[in-house]
């Protein structure tokens, strides 16, 4: 996840933003917010790891605009379409 985290065209983003579109990337971008653990962070879990992994590269890497995620490419965070 922190190799993944250090290339912007992996799949933790999209055009450049945070990606959370998904539980392991969800869990990921809140350990990086400093989030407390949320229903996408589940002990024991590749969740779990991301979260973990999330907040180590926050410590190294901070800056990255958390309020400009993009949930899904198409689909606003209330999941209507935005075309």
């Amino acid at each position: 996840m922190l190799s993944a985290a250090r290339d912007p065209s992996s799949e933790l983003y999209h055009d450049g933003k945070p990606h959370r579109g998904a539980g392991h990337r969800a869990a990921f971008w809140d350990g990086y917010g400093g989030l407390a653990k949320t229903a996408n962070v589940i002990p024991g879990t590749l969740s779990a790891v991301c979260y973990a992994a999330g907040k180590e590269f926050a410590r190294t890497n901070p800056g990255i605009a958390i309020e400009d995620a993009v949930w899904t490419p198409g689909v606003t965070r209330q999941g209507g379409s935005k075309v």
